[in-house]
């Protein structure tokens, strides 16, 4: 599928179809507002059941991946989709890393075109297996739901369109946009929702989650204030998170410490230009390194330490793309159109996790023993998974 393809696609999805002002775009997020805290609620409730009341370690990204996959799966089809013991999910989890670790991979072929179909390296092939296996998945989920439907027409008057509605019932002029959507097309759009919503929001939220555990003196600061802004038998809801700036300086802080796409998506010069010197010629293929960005001295005091007081003191900058020193979702036309989703879930559920329970990190590693190292791909992954031990905290009551 081409580049201008899936931008309308993507456009039709948030854009046009029901995003078309940025009014309705405030409604349809606030309509969803009980998808999101229903899935973040789930995650909290398989977290207890998994750690065994507080006994066992778990795998943290693990369970945000989970998290991630429902609320996309609510969006696109209306329902859950996984839970902690699916072994569809496993696998979905273990193809859709593996195609993001591999596709940031650097490749010769990419720089010498003549060992393309060579492969030498075997990253196209691998890719393939991954994408194929991963693709196989998400088309399961799709042809349930067309199951489902076929057998329940008739019996429903009236329900909420979600995505895969607007996919199906699309019909375009057939010369500036397609006629309809093919059912690959819907596959491989399905796909790539799933690939770019749950690997982005994993990494972020379990970078926060080691980062925290990392620093006691942040975590600790973030945990004074949820429990004094929020009664501590209550759970944490988004409406609260306005009360909560250094919480969402946290979230901040991990995105410019460590940027869910590093080089962002790759885009590409439209016609040949001159910039700063330097002759770029048509269909260039241009990476934005918001890594190296993030931690450029002459812009961020200290830009190895994880401080998110710098947001709240001298760096009160947002991320919808007008503070160039900080552009995790990238900037303008082609920034991230799930950013408004992202700038919601990312406080709400870390928030959640800090607020129910308290943290220890496992086989009794110290805070500065933990391997904070980096593995790099078109997402950026911890290289060694976070595993913890939560214990619900004392003051929280289920329920309230």
């Amino acid at each position: 599928m081409g580049y201008e393809t899936l931008v309308l696609i993507l456009a039709i999805l948030l854009g046009v179809a029901w995003l078309t002002t940025t009014g309705r775009r405030g409604q349809r997020l606030m309509q969803e507002q009980g998808v999101r805290a229903r899935c973040i609620d789930d995650m909290v409730n398989f977290i207890e059941e998994a750690s065994a009341s507080g006994t066992e370690a778990i795998d943290v990204g693990r369970f945000f991946f989970l998290m991630s996959f429902n609320l996309i799966g609510n969006l696109m089809f209306s329902k859950d989709l996984l839970d902690p013991k699916s072994e569809r999910g496993a696998k979905f989890f273990h193809h859709a890393g593996k195609v993001m670790e591999l596709s940031g991979k650097p490749n010769m072929a990419d720089f010498l075109p003549i060992l393309r179909r060579l492969d030498p390296q075997g990253i196209r092939r691998k890719t393939q297996f991954h994408v194929e296996r991963a693709f196989e998945i998400a088309g399961w989920f799709i042809r349930e739901r067309l199951e489902v439907e076929s057998m329940e027409n008739g019996l429903i008057e009236e329900k909420k369109k979600d995505y895969l509605d607007v996919l199906l019932e699309f019909r375009g002029d057939g010369v500036e946009e397609p006629s309809r959507f093919s059912p690959r097309t819907i596959n491989v759009v399905v796909f790539e929702m799933f690939i770019a919503g749950t690997d982005t929001t994993t990494s972020t939220l379990e970078w926060a989650m080691a980062e925290l555990l990392h620093n006691p003196g942040t975590l600790k600061k973030v945990k004074d204030e949820l429990r004094s802004a929020i009664n501590p038998e209550k759970k944490l809801e988004e409406k609260d998170v306005e009360k909560l700036p250094y919480l969402k300086a946290v979230v901040k802080e991990t995105l410019r410490l460590h940027p869910p796409l590093p080089f962002l998506v790759p885009h590409m010069s439209m016609d040949s230009c001159k910039m700063l010197g330097y002759y770029i010629p048509k269909e260039t293929q241009i990476l934005v390194n918001v890594w190296a960005i993030g931690r450029d001295p002459k812009t961020w005091d200290e830009p190895l330490v994880f401080k998110p007081e710098r947001f709240l003191e001298t760096h009160k900058a947002d991320f919808k793309g007008q503070h160039f020193e900080f552009i995790p979702f990238g900037s303008g036309r082609r920034m991230c159109p799930a950013m408004p989703l992202a700038s919601r879930v990312l406080p709400l559920a870390l928030g959640s996790l800090l607020h129910t329970f308290d943290w220890v990190l496992a086989d009794g590693i110290k805070p500065e023993e933990m391997d904070m190292t980096e593995r790099m791909g078109i997402t950026l992954k911890k290289a060694v998974p976070l595993k913890a031990i939560p214990k619900r905290y004392e003051g929280y009551r289920v329920g309230k």
